[in-house]
């Protein structure tokens, strides 16, 4: 039976095939990988490259040198309100044309060419405005490899861990927007020589993980922000977030507590005014508490400002409830004590009038009306009707303390 009809000889020139195009694949591979590292010796040649002198400008013209960037955000954290500063972390990449880079792909085989050593490239100056500190998080390798693509365009990647400034307006805290940017300039160059500009699809991506614990990223904004200082005009680029504080935690810890215990210190105006102790001391023990719980506030949660906040207007107001409730108190007290005194007096000499003599007749029945219209107007009736009052003034007070106060800082807020 001939070869090429046998099973087994077809199976081995399928092995057979299959193996010289891994070869070819591999041999192709190689040759590749060759001639790429050959690409990088030769453009990177001291006569034909210097990185000293940076690439000409569009369509080998004079003028700047355009680089092209983005960023991927890939965390925001500690965002602090204290310091006025937050963290970040993101990819920042810079793509610009060198045409003395230029090689020949082959027909499309290379598409582009790995730089390790970035060391060898013209690289841009940029320098962030508002930086605090900054690092470079290579745990396992450096993270700034460059590419080099057949027409001579550049792209440069780096990851970078920063702390920046961002000035915070706190007078609507904790009902507030802030806006915090990361601001990119040249160091060195003018305008005359590297131009910035954010890339027209998608200058700026974030991580769709992206968890803030007392914000929430409401918008990103790019612009630009070049100016002109004494020593030139210098390509800037801004980017903006717009973080929107959650209040959650505040209704829990700040804001409930407090309509609590401004609630509770109304009790004793349902005690009776015999208790003087007791409706003195409920209102002095709230007032103390409340006095506490806003200075621990203030301490460690509220950040410190030369200004009022919002918050600080809660608390001033609420704290202000209570101290009126402990006046109330203190003054019905003594209008108790001193209508008791004359209400002792006014019977007194009513029994010496029993005493001297009968009542002449039809005195029964006026002193019947006497005494009804006595009590109706004692003066335990007095703090009573006083306490009635109070009882609908406090509340209703308070009420339209909080319609206006979330009106006026939460209605803003949310415009």
């Amino acid at each position: 039976m001939a070869c090429h009809r046998s099973e087994s000889c077809l199976k081995l020139t399928t092995a057979v095939a299959v193996l010289f195009v891994l070869f070819q694949a591999g041999n192709a591979q190689s040759n590749i990988a060759s001639y790429a590292g050959r690409v990088l010796n030769d453009v990177f040649k001291p006569e034909k490259y210097d990185k000293q002198v940076r690439p000409s400008g569009t369509n080998e013209s004079t003028g700047p040198v355009v680089v092209v960037t983005n960023m991927f955000v890939r965390s925001i954290e500690d965002i602090d309100d204290r310091d006025m500063d937050f963290s970040v972390q993101m990819t920042f990449r810079q793509k610009w044309r060198d045409d003395r880079l230029k090689f020949n792909d082959l027909g499309g085989e290379l598409k582009y060419v790995v730089v390790e050593d970035t060391q060898k490239l013209w690289l841009p100056d940029p320098f962030f405005l508002n930086e605090i500190s900054g690092s470079f998080p290579n745990i396992m390798k450096p993270n700034v490899p460059a590419r080099i693509y057949p027409d001579g365009s550049v792209l440069y990647s780096i990851r970078l861990s920063l702390k920046l400034s961002c000035p915070m307006n706190l007078i609507n805290f904790p009902f507030d927007h802030q806006t915090c940017g990361i601001v990119v300039t040249s160091y060195a160059h003018t305008t005359e020589d590297i131009v910035f500009s954010w890339r027209q699809a998608d200058p700026v991506q974030v991580t769709r993980s992206l968890h803030l614990s007392k914000f929430s990223v409401t918008k990103f904004m790019t612009g630009d922000c070049t100016s002109k200082t004494n020593a030139g005009e210098y390509s800037c680029l801004r980017l903006d977030f717009v973080f929107e504080r959650e209040r959650n935690g505040y209704m829990v810890n700040v804001f409930i507590p407090c309509i609590m215990l401004v609630s509770v210190s109304w009790i004793v105006l349902w005690i009776s005014n015999k208790n003087t102790a007791v409706r003195v001391f409920v209102p002095l023990v709230v007032l103390l508490m409340m006095a506490t719980f806003i200075s621990k506030l203030n301490q460690e949660e509220f950040p410190r400002t030369s200004y009022t906040k919002a918050v600080d207007t809660w608390t001033g107001i609420c704290i202000t409830f209570v101290f009126l409730l402990l006046i109330y108190v203190t003054a019905a007290d003594y209008v108790v004590r001193v209508t008791r005194g004359e209400q002792q007096a006014s019977r007194r000499e009513e029994s010496k009038v029993e005493e001297d003599g009968k009542p002449a007749p039809g005195t029964a029945k006026t002193s019947f009306y006497d005494s009804v219209r006595s009590w109706m107007h004692r003066p335990r009736s007095t703090t009573e009707k006083m306490d009635v009052v109070a009882r609908i003034l406090f509340p209703l007070s308070f009420l339209l303390f909080l319609i206006i106060y979330f009106s006026v800082h939460a209605g803003s807020s949310a415009d």
